[in-house]
C-alpha cells in the first residue's frame, strides 16, 4: 500500500499544471535562470519532495529548501553532492537528474520522471540514527543563520 504522501506526489506529478509550468533543460535553448526555477527532487532518503531555489525572502540569502522534509541548501555545490550521494546509494535515482558537461546536475523535469521512481524513494531505508541528527543539526544551524 502507497503511503500519503507518495499518493500525493503521484496526484501532484500527474497534474497537467504542475507539467505545464516545466521548462526545458536543454541548456542551448533554455537560460541558467530558467533551470534555476526547475525544481530538483530531494536527494534526502525517503524523500519524495522537491528542492526549489528560493531567493525572495527578505534578510535571507538565497537558498535551495525541499518543502517536504525542510532540508536547506545555501549552496548549489552542496546539494549537487547530496545528489551525488543519493544516485550512489540509489542507481535508481538517477532518472531524475542531467548530469552537465561542467560537473554536477541539472533536474528532470517532471514529465520525465517515472512513477516507479517516486515509489521507489518510499522503499528506500530510512536513515541511520546518526544521519537523521546531522541532517536535523545542518537544518537547525541554517535556519538560524537565516534568522539572524
Amino acid at each position: 500500500m502507497r503511503s500519503n504522501k507518495i499518493q500525493t506526489c503521484l496526484t501532484l506529478f500527474e497534474s497537467k499544471e504542475v507539467q505545464n509550468t516545466m521548462v526545458d533543460t536543454d541548456t542551448e535553448r533554455t537560460s541558467q535562470a530558467e533551470i534555476q526555477e526547475i525544481p530538483f527532487l530531494c536527494p534526502i532518503p525517503r524523500c519524495g519532495g522537491w528542492v526549489s531555489y528560493v531567493n525572495d525572502l527578505p534578510d535571507s540569502p538565497p537558498f535551495y529548501g525541499c518543502g517536504e522534509c525542510a532540508r536547506v541548501w545555501f549552496e548549489r555545490a552542496t546539494l549537487e553532492n547530496d545528489i551525488t550521494a543519493a544516485i550512489s546509494a540509489n542507481p535508481y535515482r538517477n532518472a531524475a537528474y542531467i548530469p552537465l558537461d561542467m560537473g554536477g546536475w541539472a533536474p528532470v523535469k517532471y514529465s520525465d520522471i517515472p512513477k516507479e521512481l517516486l515509489i521507489s524513494i518510499d522503499s528506500e531505508p530510512e536513515p541511520t540514527s546518526a544521519r537523521k541528527r546531522s541532517i536535523k543539526s545542518k537544518t537547525r544551524s541554517l535556519i538560524k543563520e537565516v534568522n539572524l
